[in-house]
């Protein structure tokens, strides 16, 4: 089992590696983010289930950490204290002012998009100089106290629905990992069923079509994603000719991100026919089958935690429709130039389908709407993750 500085030590490169990239104003992850990925990497049971790799847990974290904060909010306040008291946070915030600080909410954990720069330049000697200060006598407690926590939150939820771990993948490069929690509706049998090639399926989107930027006009689309807990989107920014994708990055990822809060605020809502090369949902073995595996009693002994507490039988046993599933969307087969967006308008005045094809370079996002006023329906647009496509891969 991996120790927390060893943890921390192993993934420390790699997270500011995609993170900083040159010139994209990206989010930075803080070392305190990097402190809670350890405790959903042995909280979220999925994870002690599989015994992933760090590198493998890191691609799964943003997901994680917005789906299960509201479950680990006392325990995040915990790391928040014990990140405050080292050495290292006090040496490096004696006589300077952040303008984002590590600082923890009720509902949410505001990652951090900007620190101060030595820090960033530094990062391994951060984690160093922060180590020596997480090897406590809380860490097997918090580890018990948050698998019995998301135990307890997974039995709530679990018969009402049905979880489906969802990615996006897009040539060969996962983009988007979440898990997919949503009233199951779809007849299956055990094992898998497949939506066949070139099936359409409609999906609510958002759609700006032709919106003008100081350097190019670009097709804008929002599609929604399949999820109940957060309202979340993933959004396509494609230039007209493509060579302009730095300064349009730019401008949306300005001040405060109000360029792309003024898209979204401006989209009109669509119907989207997404025409997809392939899409699966493919079965895997029930989580009281997981549970039964020696690899996985031997973690939950080494932390302390009573496996009878762990016990799904009585849910998944007797229930086809109580799967764990993998749901991908794998257009790589094909290539780009295969993949069409048709967009069409739920007005009258347009009965014409509007065909966008994923073949020339584009920005994609993904965003939280969070709502700032229920009763105005006021929100605000905060991208989560972004990337670039270039027109032969992803960056």
């Amino acid at each position: 089992m991996y120790k927390l500085h060893d943890m921390m030590l192993d993934i420390s490169d790699q997270v500011y590696d995609q993170m900083l990239q040159e010139n994209t104003n990206t989010f930075v992850f803080s070392p305190l983010s990097i402190i809670n990925l350890f405790w959903i990497y042995f909280n979220v049971h999925e994870k002690i289930v599989k015994h992933e790799s760090p590198e493998f847990v890191f691609k799964d974290y943003i997901q994680c950490i917005k789906t299960y904060n509201d479950e680990f909010h006392d325990l995040n306040i915990e790391f928040c204290n014990i990140f405050e008291s080292s050495q290292w946070y006090k040496k490096q915030t004696e006589g300077l002012v952040y303008q984002d600080n590590f600082v923890f909410c009720n509902k949410k954990l505001n990652l951090i998009s900007k620190i101060k720069q030595d820090i960033v330049d530094t990062p391994d000697l951060v984690l160093k100089e922060f180590e020596p200060t997480l090897e406590t006598e809380h860490i097997p407690n918090l580890i018990v106290q948050t698998v019995n926590n998301k135990t307890k939150w997974l039995l709530n939820k679990i018969p009402d629905v049905c979880r489906k771990n969802f990615e996006i993948k897009f040539l060969n490069t996962v983009l988007y990992t979440s898990v997919w929690e949503i009233p199951f509706l779809t007849v299956l049998d055990e094992q898998n069923f497949y939506i066949n090639e070139n099936t359409t399926v409609k999906l609510p989107m958002m759609q700006k079509i032709d919106r003008m930027f100081e350097y190019d006009t670009v097709d804008f689309l929002a599609i929604g994603l399949p999820l109940n807990v957060y309202c979340m989107n993933l959004i396509a920014v494609l230039p007209k000719n493509g060579k302009n994708l730095c300064d349009i990055q730019k401008f949306i990822m300005g001040n405060n991100r109000n360029g792309l809060n003024d898209i979204m605020a401006k989209a009109t809502e669509n119907t989207i026919n997404l025409t997809m090369p392939k899409f699966k949902i493919e079965s895997v073995l029930n989580l009281a089958s997981k549970m039964k595996n020696e690899p996985v009693k031997k973690i939950l002994k080494e932390n302390n935690i009573d496996e009878n507490f762990i016990n799904f039988e009585n849910i998944f046993s007797n229930s086809k429709n109580h799967f764990e599933h993998i749901a991908m969307v794998d257009i790589n087969d094909h290539g780009a130039n295969d993949i069409e967006l048709e967009i069409s308008s739920d007005t009258s005045e347009s009965d014409q389908v509007k065909e966008i094809q994923l073949n020339r370079p584009f920005l994609f996002y993904i965003v939280e709407n969070i709502v700032l006023d229920d009763e105005a329906k006021r929100f605000s647009s905060v991208p989560i993750f972004m990337g670039r496509y270039s027109g032969e891969n992803i960056e």
